[in-house]
C-alpha cells in the first residue's frame, strides 16, 4: 500500500529542486542576430557551481540548457573561478557568426558544442 505513494512523492521532490540561474554576462553579436549569455547555475550546497554559455536568437537572454553550447564546473576549485564560484570564461564575438570562448583547461567540461543556429564556436584556453 505504501508503494503507491512513493512515486508521487518522488516526483514532487525532484520537481522542487532549488536550482537558480544567475546571468554573469550578455554579449550581443555585431549584427544583433544572436546573443551569447554566460550564466552560473546553482542547485544547492551539495552540488558544484556550473558555468553555462548559451547562444540565443536575437536579443533573448534566456538561460536554458536547450541553447547551451558550453557547460563546465571548476573541478573542486582547481580551475580559476568567477565571483560566483563557477569556471571563469572569456567570451567575445569574432564577426557576426563566430564566437570565441576561452576557459581554464583545468575545468571539467560537460558540454562543448562547435555550432549553434549558424554560429560557429571556437574554443581556447585562458593564459596562466
Amino acid at each position: 500500500m505504501t508503494s503507491r505513494w512513493i512515486s508521487p512523492l518522488l516526483t514532487v521532490a525532484i520537481a522542487c529542486t532549488p536550482c537558480s540561474n544567475t546571468i554573469r554576462r550578455v554579449i550581443r553579436s555585431p549584427n544583433f542576430k544572436s546573443t551569447a549569455v554566460v550564466f552560473n547555475r546553482s542547485c544547492g550546497a551539495t552540488t558544484p557551481f556550473l558555468t553555462h554559455m548559451s547562444i540565443n536568437p536575437g536579443r533573448s537572454t534566456e538561460t536554458s540548457r536547450a541553447h547551451a553550447v558550453f557547460r563546465a564546473t571548476a573541478k573542486d576549485g582547481v580551475a580559476r573561478t568567477d565571483t560566483a564560484g563557477g569556471p571563469l570564461l572569456n567570451v567575445f564575438w569574432r564577426g557576426d557568426d563566430t564566437l570565441y570562448i576561452q576557459f581554464d583547461q583545468r575545468a571539467t567540461v560537460l558540454t562543448q558544442r562547435r555550432e549553434r543556429s549558424g554560429v560557429v564556436v571556437i574554443y581556447g584556453h585562458l593564459g596562466a
